[in-house]
């Protein structure tokens, strides 16, 4: 697993990272490269954070779960380009913007992976969401 974890650690960093350089369009869907896609939020009006996602023979892994409602806007999207469930949603931060929608996507199907420390900020941080104390 760990090789894995590693891969799309390395995946996400690179997809996040170039996204900013591209000229995207909010709530467009862009190829980044085969089986690799950006979907630029909508943070203007919605706060929605850019997301990624990456196709696997067996399944689909999303980059960050964004608010709720942006994890709502993204679902029908991957739904409408692939049949493979989304198995994880993988999240960068704690920030709500990338975080709050995991009970959307763990909904969805997908199991909530990240570092540990995006774990230990969100029960720093996030004010008991994460908890189970609040």
């Amino acid at each position: 697993m760990k090789p894995l974890l590693c891969s799309v650690q390395t995946l996400a960093l690179a997809t996040l990272l170039a996204a900013p350089f591209a000229r995207a369009e909010v709530n467009v869907i862009e190829k980044v490269s085969p089986d690799v896609y950006f979907h630029e939020g909508d943070i203007g009006r919605h706060g929605h954070c850019n997301n990624g996602w990456i196709v696997f023979n067996d399944y689909v892994l999303v980059i960050d779960a964004n608010f709720p409602s942006g994890a709502q806007v993204i679902l029908p999207k991957i739904k409408a380009m692939t049949d493979k469930p989304i198995r994880f949603a993988f999240d960068t931060h704690h920030h709500g913007d990338h975080a709050y929608g995991n009970q959307v996507m763990h909904e969805a199907g997908a199991t909530i992976v990240g570092h540990v420390g995006v774990l230990a900020e969100m029960k720093k941080y996030e004010t008991n969401y994460f908890t189970g104390k609040g």
